[in-house]
């Protein structure tokens, strides 16, 4: 019997896939018998609590309202969430489907107790949907402080993980960065000021935060610093490397220039190079763009 409902399961998904893939309006009605099987295995899955075969069952079968069930109906939706998302994005071929149950995905994390703004960004990403990400990053700089630094978070993951163009699209909807006035005509005193905080004011510099987090610049001087401040290369390793051949041998004179490229990588220190520009002249032929190139890393 077990055997049979595998085979038929198979035949129900097959032609509810053809379904779900096709545009025509000829299409093969599935039998009911087949739908009543594949209604009971969801039964028993979601009576003996086995949610995530449930997911399977679903993508599938093409079954969102099913998938959305057990999700909902999980004893950790957040936990299950998670997991359904890692199973699309790895193992469903389908961009259409795909992109639907992402969006069922955004849907129920926003509907948790407490919704998950950071996943959301994150399938939103995926659907390419710009519009929303500004959205609700605006609405957490209009919220708490806590909820001003999740949006912060959430830009420099975006950073990490998004296109250029969709940066540039998040940048666009949201609102005009204002240049600040230069002078505040009211007689208030300094001491006054700074007691007194003004909730335009504050949100208009967390967007400007906002705005340049986006461009990408804060990040690459994170990643430098980083680097910079954690280079421990030896510098007398290159050096021995270099005087324990004759300059003429260019094999030997490019795979050192490549060795003080890949050393220094992302650091910006050049101070091999600048030591030994004498030597540097001596490359020949490519050897010269090598070089060049070798500042560039």
């Amino acid at each position: 019997r077990g055997l049979g409902d595998v085979y038929k399961r198979q035949e129900y998904t097959r032609l509810r896939v053809k379904e779900s893939e096709s545009k025509s309006s000829d299409l093969e009605l599935i039998d009911s018998r087949l739908v009543d099987i594949v209604e009971r295995m969801f039964a028993r899955c979601f009576e003996h609590h086995e949610y995530k075969q449930a997911i399977g069952i679903s993508l599938e079968a093409r079954r969102l309202d099913k998938l959305e069930e057990a999700i909902t109906q999980s004893q950790n939706v957040k936990e299950t969430l998670q997991y359904c998302f890692n199973v699309i994005m790895n193992l469903v071929s389908s961009r259409d489907f795909k992109q639907k149950v992402l969006r069922i995905l955004v849907k129920l994390y926003r509907e948790l107790h407490i919704p998950d703004y950071s996943n959301t960004c994150r399938c939103l990403v995926y659907l390419d949907d710009s519009a929303s990400v500004a959205t609700i990053l605006n609405d957490l700089l209009k919220s708490g402080k806590d909820d001003v630094l999740l949006s912060f978070q959430i830009a420099f993951e975006l950073c990490d993980n998004a296109s250029q163009h969709f940066l540039n699209g998040i940048r666009e909807h949201l609102p005009p960065v204002d240049l600040p006035p230069l002078e505040d005509p009211n007689n208030t005193s300094k001491d006054e000021k700074m007691d007194i905080v003004d909730p335009e004011e504050e949100y208009s510099t967390n967007l400007k935060t906002l705005h340049k987090i986006l461009t990408g610049e804060p990040t690459i001087t994170f990643f430098l610093e980083f680097l910079y401040r954690n280079n421990h290369t030896d510098l007398a390793v290159l050096k021995n490397i270099k005087n324990s051949f004759e300059p003429r041998n260019s094999v030997l004179h490019k795979a050192t220039i490549f060795s003080n490229s890949l050393m220094h990588a992302g650091t910006t220190r050049d101070t091999f190079l600048r030591e030994n520009l004498d030597w540097l002249a001596r490359a020949t032929n490519w050897a010269k763009f090598s070089t060049t190139a070798g500042l560039g890393v």
